[in-house]
C-alpha cells in the first residue's frame, strides 16, 4: 500500500505508561489511520494470550477499532431518534393551545426566531404571550434581556395582567390574583440586567448561566441593537451583526433553548397613508437576518381594524411550520385592557367595556336568582 493509505493498529499496554504512549502515537501518526486494539479486560496482549489463547488475541486485533474524530457524528449515536421519526413521522414542534399561531408554527428548541415589525406594533407583547403560553401549555421557563421594557417591575406587571386576565392595580385585580401571579412568575421567568457590559458575550453568559441553574428552554433578546458593538461603518455593522447572530444560533443549539430576537427595520415608506407591511430584508442593518432565523417573524397591527396579524415570512424546516397563505393567517385580536390576544371577530367590540357589561349582567342575573329573604 502507499504510505497514505496505511492503517495502523495501536496495541499498547493498558497502563499510564502505555496510554502515553498510545496518545503520542495517534498524535504524530494522525488520528484517521488510526486503530485502537482493545484485549477484553486484560491489561496487554501477552495477559490475554495466556488466559484465553490466540484465537482471542486475533479476535481483539481483527476487531480494532477507528478512532472518534472530533466533530463527528456517528449515525448509531442518533439511531433512537431516527427510527421515531420514521415510525411517527417528523417532529412538528409544540403548540401554544392557540390557533392562529398553533396554525402556522410549532416551536422547536435549538432554533433562532426572529421577530421585526414598525414601532408600536405589539412586537414586546406578543413574545409575552407567546413566553407565557410556552410555559403554561409546555412548561418552557424564560429568561428576558429586554432594556426596552425597563424598568423590570412594569415588565412583570404586563406579564401578570396577561397570566391573570385583569389589569394590573388593586382596582382591577385582587391581592390573591396579584400574590398568585408574582409567585408564578417568580418560578417560571427570570431577567438579565447586564448594566455594564451589555455585549453579547456578556449576556449569552448570564443565560448560560440560567439554562444551569434555573432551567431556561427560551431566552428573548429585545431588541438586538440595545446591545453594545452593532454600530459602526456600514461594513463593520454588517460584520458585527453576521458574528452576532452566529453566536446566537451557535448557543440556542448548544444549550437546546429557543432563542427570540426582536431587531428593528429601518424606516418603512407609507402607501396610501398606511406604512407597509415590512420584509426581514427591511431589518435595519444586514440582509444575514433572513438567512440566519429558523423563524422569520413580522407583527404588524391594523390599527383601524384593532388586530393585530403575525407573518411568518421563514420556516426554515417545513414540518415546523408555513408562511401566511391567505389573508387571514395569523389575525388575532389584542384586548388592551389585559394585554392578551383572541381569534378574531368580526365586528370590534371595546372588550374591556363589554367584560364589565357582562359582570354586570351576571351580577344582576344572580341577584334575580336569589330567594326573596336573602
Amino acid at each position: 500500500f502507499p504510505s497514505h493509505d496505511r492503517r495502523f493498529y495501536i496495541a499498547v499496554d493498558f497502563d499510564d505508561a502505555g496510554l502515553k504512549l498510545r496518545e503520542e502515537l495517534i498524535r504524530r501518526l494522525g488520528s484517521e489511520r488510526c486503530l485502537i486494539v482493545t484485549f477484553q479486560g486484560f491489561k496487554d496482549a501477552n495477559d490475554l494470550l495466556v488466559n484465553n489463547g490466540v484465537h482471542s488475541l486475533r479476535e481483539s486485533i481483527t476487531n480494532a477499532t477507528d478512532i472518534p474524530l472530533q466533530g463527528e457524528v456517528k449515525l448509531e449515536s442518533i439511531y433512537d431518534r431516527l427510527q421515531s421519526m420514521y415510525h411517527n413521522g417528523l417532529p412538528t414542534g409544540v403548540k401554544l393551545g392557540f390557533k392562529p399561531i398553533d396554525d402556522l408554527i410549532g416551536w422547536e428548541t435549538g432554533r433562532l426566531a426572529i421577530w421585526s415589525g414598525i414601532p408600536s406594533s405589539g412586537k414586546s407583547n406578543l413574545i409575552d404571550f407567546v413566553s407565557l403560553r410556552l410555559n403554561i401549555v409546555n412548561g418552557w421557563k424564560t429568561a428576558y434581556w429586554s432594556p426596552e421594557n425597563f424598568p423590570i417591575e412594569l415588565h412583570v406587571a404586563n406579564l401578570a395582567e396577561k397570566l391573570i386576565g385583569k389589569g394590573f392595580g388593586r382596582d382591577k385585580m385582587n391581592e390573591l390574583e396579584f400574590q398568585a401571579a408574582y409567585d408564578y412568575i417568580q418560578d417560571n421567568f427570570f431577567f438579565i440586567n447586564c448594566e455594564d457590559n451589555t455585549t453579547p458575550d456578556a449576556i449569552l453568559a448570564v443565560a448560560k448561566q440560567l439554562v444551569k441553574r434555573r432551567g431556561i428552554k427560551h431566552l428573548v433578546i429585545d431588541p438586538l441593537n440595545a446591545m453594545t458593538s452593532m454600530g459602526g461603518e456600514s461594513d463593520r455593522e454588517n460584520e458585527n451583526i453576521r458574528e452576532t447572530l452566529n453566536k446566537f444560533v451557535t448557543f440556542a443549539r448548544k444549550n437546546n433553548i429557543l432563542l427570540s430576537l426582536v431587531a428593528h427595520p429601518k424606516k418603512i415608506p407609507s402607501e396610501n397613508g398606511r406604512m407597509r407591511v415590512p420584509t426581514m430584508y427591511d431589518i435595519s442593518g444586514s440582509h444575514t437576518f433572513y438567512d440566519k432565523a429558523d423563524y422569520g417573524l413580522i407583527v404588524y397591527r391594523w390599527f383601524d381594524l384593532k388586530q393585530t396579524q403575525l407573518f411568518v415570512q421563514k420556516v426554515k424546516f417545513r414540518n415546523l411550520g408555513r408562511i401566511n397563505e391567505t389573508e387571514n393567517d395569523g389575525k388575532m385580536m389584542f384586548n388592551p385592557a389585559n394585554g392578551r390576544y383572541s381569534e378574531p371577530i368580526i365586528d370590534y367590540r371595546d372588550w374591556e367595556t363589554d367584560r364589565k357589561s357582562t359582570r354586570l349582567n351576571s351580577s344582576h342575573s344572580a341577584k334575580s336568582r336569589m330567594p326573596s329573604s336573602a
